[in-house]
């Protein structure tokens, strides 16, 4: 009797284990779904708060020389 509530303890704790981690899994998820939000709200809206997402342009000119016969 007392071997098979030991082996009952011992599969409800690692039921439990997982459980733990399915839902530390969860969370994670939840987080990475709202940090993408809040990314792509920033892209959105950061020019309205005065951050500038351009690209820095400039003229470069090189001179080139074809040697051509």
């Amino acid at each position: 009797m007392a071997r098979l509530l030991q082996k009952d303890h011992k599969q409800n704790c690692a039921k439990g284990k997982l459980f733990k981690m399915l839902k530390l899994l969860k969370y994670f998820f939840y987080l990475l779904v709202v940090a993408a939000i809040a990314f792509v709200g920033f892209a959105y809206l950061g020019p309205f708060f005065g951050v500038d997402f351009s690209a820095h342009m400039q003229t470069i000119e090189l001179p080139l020389a074809l040697d051509i016969n």
